[in-house]
């Protein structure tokens, strides 16, 4: 555990899901990796423009969804989508998104193995309705 967070990350950039257990990708320990993976991410919407990204079962990405970073030099790779090990969570800096977003989804879906790319929209704060 390093300072209580979770890193996942190359390019000398850390991503941290606030969750007491330390990963380094792509050459870490299996049953971290599994642990990181399982852990509720913070996401912040007004840095990051966040990509869900379906990778078939059976791709070589399955096994190393990480090394898919390699498409685009600002895509972070964010670790699984809740339990569902074919869905996969990246991040684009927001200030660089309009600039490069067609150039990013389009080496994403040119992938072998990727079935869709999701772009996924900040959670809206639901209004509470008035007991009656």
């Amino acid at each position: 555990m390093v300072d209580g967070r979770c890193y996942e990350r190359s390019h000398d950039q850390s991503k941290s899901n606030n969750s007491g257990v330390s990963c380094s990708e792509p050459d870490h320990d299996s049953s971290l990796s599994a642990q990181c993976a399982s852990m509720p991410q913070a996401l912040d919407y007004n840095l990051n423009v966040y990509l869900a990204v379906t990778i078939s079962s059976g791709s070589p990405l399955s096994s190393a969804p990480a090394s898919l970073i390699n498409a685009h030099p600002l895509l972070n790779h964010d670790g699984q989508v809740g339990a569902l090990p074919d869905v996969q969570l990246y991040s684009i800096p927001k200030p660089n998104w309009d600039n490069i977003h067609e150039e990013v989804l389009g080496a994403l879906r040119a992938r072998e193995g990727i079935v869709r790319v999701d772009i996924l929209q900040a959670p809206r704060q639901r209004s509470k309705r008035d007991e009656l």
